[in-house]
């Protein structure tokens, strides 16, 4: 019986999975893996590879050559290093294998998206979203680096999966489960803490208090069940009552500062609060906290009119868009496509009956979206929530194509 279904999961999607294979092996030749980043999470699985010890070392960090490392650490989150430290370093520096297990996973999530749809929509699914989904190639060529986007998005997917499926089967082990899921996605990104609260979104819509209250304290027991041992551990050894990485006082700071502004080494402030230590070390962490916390509440009204200002142009332009910037024919176009998904996005949220549950979709963009109030952003890190907000606008292409038959008859 289940190979049955296996079989039929796979033939109803088998040409959106292979435009996704073919997106992430034509990566491959356009693609360097090594990122900036990537030397982090590599140094730090090395440490864990070669000594045991969650730490880094001072490895390519050309514009910090005064940086002698940090030992312990918790510059990242775990679970990626981690990751790396079996399928990178464990099998010989091999970087096709990293790639390789980034490109199966993101399979997967296709079909764990597709699931969620369709415990959704049903068969009101538009057949076409399938195809939207597959052709979103900023969500797909993400595999093809040493970052912690493809293991993120399965997470996230699957969190989500199982929190619909909670719903729709009213599961409270299903429940459980979405909260050691997210945990987990937790402990791979920071950011998935912010769709936590939002979860309880959809429970209000669809329970009543006592249900709500059991259903979303379910998950969130669960999640901090799954922190708890990196909370720990960063209060023992560290002595941070924390189990957030150190990556956040940066992105703060710069926020602080204006819309869309990034200083870096030549900047003057950036290197006083750096200075002979690392951007997202413990150290610079708390310094560009105080600092930005500081430039924040001197004026909030400006730091939240910036804040609005941010998440207006991150979701209105479409991912790597940025880089052409100069031929503004080609970034009116990409800027246009990404208005146009937004607009059947929400087109597809009140396009039926299924409002209630749509707004389960919405969870990962709400919350990511909080987050840019107060950090700097980029298109990027809206990138795993687009799957999501695609299967909407699918349903929106749906509502219009039947409005324009009806109106045609």
């Amino acid at each position: 019986m289940k190979s049955n279904f296996r079989k039929s999961l796979f033939s109803r999607y088998k040409f959106p999975l292979l435009i996704i294979l073919m997106i992430q092996l034509g990566s491959i030749y356009f693609i360097n893996p090594i990122t900036f980043d990537s030397h982090e999470y590599l140094s730090i699985s090395k440490n864990i590879y070669e000594k045991g010890e969650y730490s880094v070392i001072n490895q390519n960090f050309d514009d910090f050559n005064k940086f002698a490392g940090e030992s312990p650490t918790r510059m990242r989150q775990p679970v990626y290093p981690l990751f790396l430290t079996i399928s990178y370093w464990l099998f010989g520096r091999s970087t096709f294998l990293v790639l390789i297990i980034q490109f199966f996973l993101n399979l997967i999530t296709f079909l764990l998206i597709m699931k969620s749809t369709e415990l959704i929509f049903r068969d009101k699914l538009f057949w076409g979203s399938k195809y939207l989904i597959a052709i979103y190639f900023p969500f797909w060529v993400l595999s093809a680096f040493i970052l912690t986007e493809s293991i993120f998005s399965f997470l996230l997917t699957l969190s989500i999966y199982l929190y619909t499926k909670a719903i729709v089967r009213k599961n409270t082990k299903l429940f459980f489960a979405t909260g050691i899921i997210l945990g987990i996605t937790f402990l791979t990104r920071p950011i998935a803490i912010f769709i936590l609260p939002i979860l309880i979104i959809p429970l209000i819509l669809i329970y009543n208090f006592k249900k709500v209250f059991q259903n979303w304290l379910i998950i969130s027991s669960s999640f901090l069940l799954i922190i708890s041992p990196w909370f720990i551990r960063n209060a023992i050894m560290i002595g941070d009552l924390t189990p957030f990485s150190s990556d956040g006082g940066y992105n703060l700071w710069c926020a602080s500062l204006g819309v869309e502004f990034k200083p870096w080494i030549d900047n003057s402030e950036f290197k006083n609060l750096v200075g002979d230590g690392y951007y997202i070390d413990r150290t610079s962490d708390k310094n560009f906290f105080e600092e930005g916390k500081s430039n924040m509440l001197n004026n909030p009204t400006k730091a939240f009119s910036n804040g609005f200002l941010r998440i207006l142009k991150t979701w209105t332009y479409f991912p790597g868009s940025r880089n052409f910037q100069e031929n503004k024919y080609l970034f009116l176009f990409t800027t246009i496509i990404q208005i146009l998904i937004l607009m059947t996005s929400l087109i597809g949220i009140f396009s039926d009956n299924q409002k209630t549950l749509k707004i389960i979709f919405l969870t990962p963009a709400i919350g990511f979206t909080t987050v840019i109030l107060f950090s700097y952003s980029i298109s990027r890190f809206l990138i795993p929530a687009m799957p999501f907000v695609l299967s909407l606008s699918g349903q929106g292409l749906l509502y219009l194509i039947n409005q324009s038959k009806i109106v045609n008859n």
